[in-house]
């Protein structure tokens, strides 16, 4: 598979910084749209058959969906997962700090500078620019069980958002002028265990956050304008 060549051929201290952060992102984390279509051009023609056979299997009028008016590649990003060595990896779990974003800003600092795997990989709660789709690929995986994708379906969320005027926030909560207004993330997320070859598409405005940063992973995402 080419594209687990191209990930081979990655330095260490190169697909370390693959999905931290644009600002000190090697270019080779990040294909151009040309690339994609020079270089598997059958791959970008099975995810556009995919996602057509899913359109013409959806009889529900989605609104805001824009899927499958066209289907051009944007961008795209290798996304790597790279863990700290045992037991230092579960530190994330025993942290909040660790999940916000001024941990996550400080240690792709750290990343740049040793040219270590300080940041990891661990993105919390975040929507991502768009309008766009994308369809994250797994290259690379060492278990099905860790580093998924959480994913908040948007039915759910409207339905526990309390009031209109108020913003989500990553913390599990919603701040408006009243304050914030807590629920249980958990229960309205959804999780697929994602193996070698798998890919899942979503809105680029759906909610998702990194399950855990315990096991190895890199992933190529695909960002395809559809609308």
């Amino acid at each position: 598979m080419k594209i687990r060549k191209v990930v081979e051929s990655f330095r260490p201290n190169d697909r370390y910084r693959c999905g931290c952060n644009t600002a000190i992102e090697p270019v080779i984390c990040r294909p151009s749209d040309r690339w994609f279509y020079n270089e598997i051009p059958d791959t970008v023609r099975i995810l556009e058959a995919t996602m057509r056979r899913i359109q013409s299997q959806t009889t529900a009028n989605y609104r805001y969906s824009n899927l499958g008016k066209k289907f051009s590649i944007q961008s795209g990003e290798f996304s790597g997962i790279n863990p700290w060595p045992y037991p230092f990896q579960y530190i994330n779990d025993l942290s909040e700090y660790m999940d916000s974003m001024k941990s996550q800003e400080f240690r792709v600092l750290l990343t740049k500078y040793t040219g270590l795997p300080m940041h990891q990989g661990r993105h919390g709660w975040h929507q991502d620019g768009g309008p766009i789709h994308k369809f994250f690929l797994i290259v690379r995986k060492e278990d099905p069980e860790h580093a998924n994708l959480k994913m908040m379906p948007w039915d759910a969320y409207r339905f526990c958002q309390p009031t209109e005027g108020v913003e989500y926030r990553s913390n599990g909560g919603w701040q408006g002028e009243g304050g914030y207004y807590y629920f249980d993330i958990e229960k309205i997320t959804c999780m697929p265990h994602l193996e070698v070859g798998d890919v899942i598409f979503f809105r680029e405005d759906v909610y998702h956050d990194t399950q855990d940063v315990i096991k190895d992973r890199m992933a190529l995402i695909f960002n395809v304008v559809t609308a």
